[in-house]
């Protein structure tokens, strides 16, 4: 999937520059999300439930591409989302060490 265009806007900024912000969404990325969901709203006894992720990808310019994701380790705790730094950093090393070009994009 690929989207072009001023309405693009990532940040609020305006002006300045063409504007124009490129996005290549990989269908795995895709799946993984609703793998993730399924899978947690299944273990939470059928209860909406916040899941988050990270996404992995290149960054060039004003053009991204989005080729895989992992779900995040996280609790809430008065309303405030406490993610786990020790999951995040151990499951980026895993995925350096197979997929070195890509970095988080979101």
């Amino acid at each position: 999937m690929q989207v072009e265009g001023e309405e693009s806007n990532v940040g609020g900024a305006k002006g300045g520059g063409s504007g124009l912000l490129s996005i290549s969404l990989h269908p795995l990325v895709i799946i993984n999300i609703s793998d993730h969901s399924t899978r947690f709203k299944a273990l939470s006894s059928g209860k909406s439930k916040r899941v988050l992720g990270v996404l992995l990808g290149k960054l060039e310019g004003r053009s991204v591409e989005v080729c895989n994701s992992f779900e995040m380790s996280h609790k809430e705790v008065e309303g405030k989302i406490k993610i786990d730094m020790e999951y995040f950093t151990i499951k980026m090393e895993q995925y350096k060490k197979v997929f070195p070009s890509l970095d988080p994009v979101g």
